[in-house]
């Protein structure tokens, strides 16, 4: 019975959201969804955003991290997959960054990621083709004690995953590898600067048009898409 229903514009609006609003927040083009989402508080009259990521992590979660991980050498955590397959980079990439950045920076690699099979694949395979030996904490955490993982870590790497917008509310930098899904909508929002987007030539692959000529966020989901990041696209940000 609420006078006011507010949502999405008629443009964004899922799930045919806008037969059940009477106001729609102001259609903005080609904006990351955090931006899309600051629309609201803008029709309440908040015009300059606070960014600010407020997610609680329990003393023995951090103490968990602490006891886990090094504390004389940089921590660069690799986080190989995400829950869609076709996002997931390779095996052998992610094993040639963590050799790189070990011999660079004598740094230690941790692995992470949730208990999937093919989650644990990647990590057994990632250690087998490394020779920087990785902590392997793939299927081995919690979500608090990953969170306190990756807010220890001085750097991520990962592809368009929840792990790598953990590591952006933690205030911890994220190299996004991107090319089925457009980075200037779903990267980590406050680290442009370190993405590897290969989406525009995934989509004119894909489709023959550029991505000025197709739908905001239109994906690219046929495997092998994201072979197209070479590890030299890497390691230019390292």
């Amino acid at each position: 019975k609420s006078p006011i229903k507010l949502g999405f514009d008629k443009q964004r609006a899922k799930d045919m959201q806008w037969l059940f609003t009477n106001h729609q927040i102001t259609y903005q083009p080609q904006q990351h969804v955090i931006d899309s989402f600051l629309g609201f508080s803008q029709c309440l009259g908040i015009t300059t955003p606070h960014y600010e990521w407020s997610i609680p992590i329990p003393q023995h979660d951090l103490d968990f991290a602490k006891q886990t991980l090094s504390h004389n050498q940089p921590v660069i955590v690799i986080s190989p997959c995400s829950s869609m397959a076709y996002r997931n980079w390779s095996i052998n990439g992610y094993a040639k960054i963590a050799d790189y950045a070990q011999q660079k920076y004598g740094a230690q690699i941790v692995l992470c990621g949730g208990p999937s099979d093919i989650e644990q694949q990647y990590g057994q395979s990632i250690m087998q083709q490394t020779a920087c030996s990785p902590v392997n904490l793939i299927g081995k955490t919690s979500l608090k004690q990953l969170l306190a993982i990756l807010k220890q870590a001085q750097l991520v790497v990962a592809p368009d995953a929840g792990p790598a917008h953990l590591a952006n509310a933690v205030g911890t930098p994220v190299i996004g590898l991107y090319a089925t899904t457009n980075p200037d909508r779903a990267r980590p929002y406050c680290y442009p600067e370190y993405v590897v987007n290969r989406y525009p030539e995934a989509v004119k692959a894909k489709y023959g048009q550029s991505i000025t000529d197709l739908p905001w966020g239109i994906r690219v989901r046929d495997e092998g898409t994201m072979a197209r990041i070479q590890v030299q696209d890497v390691i230019n940000f390292f």
